[in-house]
């Protein structure tokens, strides 16, 4: 069940990739753009070692994060690239607020990367999330993760660093419907 949720969470970030890019080109005073958040990369500094990547660091283009009430979560998601490779990663930590120890399963750091070079998932193993800041919706949700993830082939990589991304109105549901800039899109 839960790896259903992860697939469908991947294919949000995906679209609302597409529409982040596609309304990131005009100006728009309902914009939710914080500090650090929505149509760049603010205080966002990704790295990863290991599994062929050494001390790669991670553009970001945008980013954009949201609490979901149901499950209790919040996610911040970064996209942007590491060298010629497409890149997002998702944070998922429990509540608002603190440190939290990856589970694994529902918490941590997600990694898909695709491109020039290859296509590559990574999953959480071990590590820490840090809440720095949780704004109201339209401002930052900031901190940083350490880790450990793996990928489908059962190598390892650490990935470390800040994040700092917009906060969307609350989700009542990972799948559901998505509201961004007046905007309902449903996932599936």
């Amino acid at each position: 069940m839960f790896g259903k949720k992860v697939l469908l969470w991947f294919s949000s970030v995906l679209l609302l990739l597409s529409i982040t890019m596609i309304t990131g080109c005009k100006k728009d005073d309902n914009n939710p753009t914080g500090p650090g958040g929505g149509g760049g990369g603010g205080n966002n500094a990704i790295t990863i070692n290991g599994a062929g990547f050494s001390n790669a660091g991670m553009t970001v283009v945008a980013s954009y994060s949201a609490f979901v009430t149901t499950e209790n979560l919040t996610y911040v998601n970064l996209m942007g690239s590491f060298t010629s490779d497409t890149a997002f990663v998702v944070v998922a930590f429990p509540g608002q607020n603190g440190t939290s120890t990856w589970d694994g399963l529902s918490t941590g750091a997600y990694l898909v990367l695709y491109g020039t070079s290859r296509f590559f998932t990574a999953m959480p193993n071990s590590g820490t999330t840090t809440v720095t800041s949780y704004g109201a919706v339209g401002t930052a949700i900031g901190g940083s993760i350490n880790g450990t993830l793996y990928d489908t082939q059962g190598d390892s990589l650490k990935i470390s660093g800040n994040f700092s991304a917009t906060r969307l109105p609350d989700q009542d549901s990972i799948g559901g419907p998505i509201k961004l800039n007046n905007l309902q899109i449903r996932t599936f």
